[in-house]
């Protein structure tokens, strides 16, 4: 053991958890304890009884059967989750001096930030959730120590030094990292093995690769960004980036994740009676780092004239999917519903396409996301240069595009849609001189407008886009309602999946 690791534990009263989670800590290898011995040791901590049951009936399971028990809780909840999560909660309740100045209640408020976000992507990457919610909270309880024992020479360098740079001083001025010593201290208080060696070496975790040290080193990053009212747009693109690129997460699941950890975050914030920050999305984050940014550039001798241009020009980046300069899911949601609206009043034909990359995902598999954002880029590019001026194309996830035309028949409707299919056919998107074909299925919907929902209209549009899939792709398709027949001109549909196997691959 490290000299100075041992002259830390030497403190004889440093923090320590709870007699609940350490009576907690000596079952958990236990794999044959009954529910009711379980009951018995959660039972001793009123708090902590009330806590879990409360946990069970919260929106965070979105459970549809109430639990009144603590019996009740551990059935549902399963044995080992129940250690996890019960350990979880006691953990919280663990201080020290708090004449020494060290904000244990803004340290357990970040602990938690990291441990609902990790919790959040496991849950996306299908790793056991509370083991990782469980390492999230304990990932920095070394600095709890440290603060404990150097005080105010070890509060001044918390606050003025970022992480990466505080490791390095922490090994610099005491010979090891909070992570070395929190791995340690986990150790003396029995915690299981793997646990205490992951949180030991997480500074030194890019040498052994591992999905629950990555999913821990996004989840810390993401929830940094809730509690700095100054985010720059560069650290917020950084950290998206990083997530998006480690677990090959579109940029819609990313903000999704995001989103759903703070809803998250204030439902644990009610169950364990703590202060959430603000509720916010990450669009919500983007646009105040964005605002700040138009500030500073604006200056105290800004025009009127140019504040509002700014504004515009925010307000555009908000709404543009900056792979490929189409509106996105967010001027969709605020666009389209006003038009179908507009529509409606004016009994006006209303025309919504889903159009969708055929074969998309084996292309990328195969070829990589460098072609794949091409082809993102190039259908798009198809699709706007055959609309017209008062049409609006929407990239609204992944190879998925909405078109909406209106005041438009239905013949008319689908010959647009075939000069959009027949202009991505036509791309010429070329791999090592070889020309890879690309196509598209469309389902195009096209109503009166009148007493429709948009989410009715896309639904239907989403349907028909499937149904051309699934008679052949690289076609249209329209509503049974139409007074012309679905057109496949194409008899013989391009599969991708026999022209992608026998291409060749440098």
């Amino acid at each position: 053991m490290n000299e100075y690791v041992q002259k830390f534990l030497a403190v004889e009263d440093l923090p320590s958890p709870p007699g609940v989670a350490l009576r907690l800590l000596e079952i958990y290898h236990q794999a044959d304890i009954e529910v009711s011995e379980m009951a018995k040791v959660i039972s001793a901590d009123p708090v902590l009884a009330a806590k879990l049951i409360d946990y069970c009936n919260s929106p965070i399971l979105a459970r549809t059967r109430r639990t009144s028990s603590i019996d009740q809780a551990i059935v549902a909840l399963g044995l080992r989750a129940v250690k996890m999560i019960g350990l979880s909660f006691s953990l919280l309740q663990t201080s020290g001096d708090k004449a020494n100045q060290f904000d244990y209640d803004e340290f357990w408020n970040r602990s938690m930030a990291t441990a609902i976000v990790a919790r959040t992507l496991a849950g996306h990457l299908n790793i056991e959730k509370e083991t990782v919610f469980l390492l999230g909270l304990v990932l920095n309880i070394g600095q709890m120590a440290m603060a404990h024992v150097l005080q105010s020479e070890y509060l001044t360098l918390l606050e003025s030094k970022n992480p990466s740079e505080l490791l390095v001083l922490e090994v610099e001025k005491w010979g090891l990292d909070h992570y070395e010593l929190g791995g340690q201290m986990l150790t003396n208080w029995k915690f299981p093995e793997e646990m205490s060696n992951l949180i030991m070496n997480f500074r030194r975790s890019s040498e052994q690769p591992c999905d629950t040290v990555s999913v821990l080193e996004v989840a810390q990053q993401i929830s940094e960004l809730l509690f700095n009212p100054e985010i720059r747009i560069e650290r917020l693109e950084e950290v998206k980036t990083n997530a998006m690129v480690k677990f090959q997460l579109e940029d819609c699941v990313f903000d999704q994740i995001f989103d759903d950890s703070v809803v998250y975050w204030a439902e644990y914030a009610k169950l364990l009676k703590f202060d959430a920050v603000n509720e916010t999305t990450f669009a919500g984050l983007e646009s105040k780092a964005r605002r700040g940014i138009a500030q500073l550039s604006i200056g105290l001798h800004a025009e009127n004239e140019k504040v509002v241009e700014e504004n515009l020009q925010l307000k555009s980046n908000i709404i543009v999917d900056p792979l490929t300069g189409l509106k996105n899911r967010r001027a969709y949601d605020a666009e389209v519903e006003a038009e179908l609206e507009r529509c409606s009043r004016s009994k006006s034909s209303f025309v919504m396409m889903v159009a969708d990359i055929d074969k998309f995902k084996q292309v990328n598999d195969t070829y990589g996301h460098a072609i794949g954002d091409k082809i993102l880029i190039a259908v798009a590019e198809a699709l706007v240069d055959h609309t017209r001026r008062y049409d609006s194309v929407y990239r609204i996830g992944g190879e998925e595009f909405v078109i909406v035309l209106a005041d438009c028949d239905v013949k008319a409707a689908f010959s647009a849609a075939e000069r959009f299919r027949k202009s991505v056919e036509s791309l010429e998107i070329q791999i090592d001189g070889t020309r890879l074909p690309i196509t598209i299925s469309i389902g195009v919907n096209c109503v009166d407008a009148v007493g429709q929902t948009v989410e009715q209209v896309f639904r239907e549009a989403d349907r028909l886009m499937y149904e051309a899939k699934s008679n052949g792709r690289n076609q249209c398709c329209i509503g049974d309602f139409a007074p012309i027949p679905v057109l496949r001109r194409n008899r013989t549909p391009l599969d991708l999946t026999t022209i992608i196997n026998d291409q060749p691959i440098s």
